[in-house]
């Protein structure tokens, strides 16, 4: 909880995410868990500091599809790819 409050407040942490489709399908949980999960990435995705998109199955294989990539800046400068 104390991550999620990082997205709040005077100096928010500004995120971009690639969350890949097979994540947001793969049935986690049940179907209620999953909804709950799925509004709660709506409900964050409106914040002006947060960019999610979704890495659709058409587009194939991706290097972090496999895996997870981070890339932050101390100072809560910035977390997510340059630019």
């Amino acid at each position: 909880m104390r991550r999620q409050a990082r997205l709040h407040g005077d100096r928010p942490l500004h995120v971009y995410a690639v969350v890949w489709e097979a994540a947001l399908r793969q049935l986690v949980g049940g179907p209620d868990v999953m909804r709950a999960q799925l509004e709660h990435l709506l409900h964050v995705a409106q914040l002006p500091n947060v960019r999610l998109q979704v890495l659709p199955f058409r587009t194939g294989g991706h290097p972090t599809v496999s895996g997870s990539g981070r890339r932050g800046r101390a100072a809560g400068a910035c977390v997510g790819p340059p630019g």
